[in-house]
């Protein structure tokens, strides 16, 4: 089932969302180029999806490669309170929206340089995760070990010996993609994103509050003081 959700999930982003985010881009025509063909956004999604699954591979190699004995994140009052166990249906639901959310970002694309810079971007957060991952491993502790779903299992490989969660890669490209996105489809509609996504690892059970409070901090650190200082004009705040 996982492998058939994927293949499904691969060809709406590769043939459907182009489509969908060309239609957009026309329809708002804000700080958009123009010249952007939809040919040249069915390329940059192209690029984008096969990116995306080339560096998501750091996170799944740092989940059994990693230096000294594994660090159990301790949870707090808020995650007791929290029930974990998303079934079967919501986490398949909530990783489709998640990337959905994340390539959103081509909606304001300038140009292919600009695609370029975003890629970097994204590909240098997950290099700063994978070097956390590998060198301070961190385990999914008992508390996570009632999450059920076929999709983590069979497409990401998560178990209940897989480690490495602390800090939150959700979290972490989910506030990224926030403030590359503000400016152009506005804060207060994208402010309640992160959020969701938060929420929905708590429920999973992939992720306790401090991963997702070290998630934070690092990708708006990673966002406004590198990527915004070296080039605000890609990347504003």
């Amino acid at each position: 089932m996982g492998n058939t959700i994927l293949l499904i999930s691969l060809g709406f982003f590769v043939l459907i969302f182009p489509f969908i985010i060309y239609l957009l881009r026309k329809l708002l025509k804000k700080n958009t180029n123009e010249k952007l063909a939809l040919l040249d956004i069915y390329v940059m999604s192209f690029l984008a999806v096969i990116i995306i699954f080339g560096y998501f591979q750091i996170y799944i190699w740092t989940q059994h490669k990693y230096l000294g004995k594994p660090y159990i994140v301790p949870s707090t009052f808020i995650d007791k309170l929290i029930p974990r166990n998303g079934g079967i249906i919501w986490p398949y639901i909530y990783v489709i929206f998640y990337h959905i959310y994340l390539l959103s970002a081509l909606l304001c694309l300038k140009d292919y340089k600009h695609f370029c810079g975003l890629m970097f971007a994204s590909s240098g957060l997950m290099v700063i995760l994978g070097i956390i991952y590998y060198i301070f491993p961190t385990n999914i502790g008992l508390q996570r070990e009632e999450t059920s779903s076929l999709l983590l299992q069979s497409i990401f490989k998560f178990d209940k010996t897989s480690n490495n969660f602390f800090p939150s890669g959700h979290m972490a490209f989910s506030t990224f993609n926030y403030y590359f996105l503000r400016n152009f489809l506005g804060k207060r509609i994208l402010k309640a994103v992160p959020i969701l996504i938060g929420l929905s690892c708590l429920r999973t059970g992939q992720h306790v509050c401090l991963d997702l409070m070290a998630g934070w901090i690092i990708g708006f650190s990673w966002y406004r003081f590198f990527l915004n200082k070296i080039n605000p004009k890609y990347f504003p705040l």
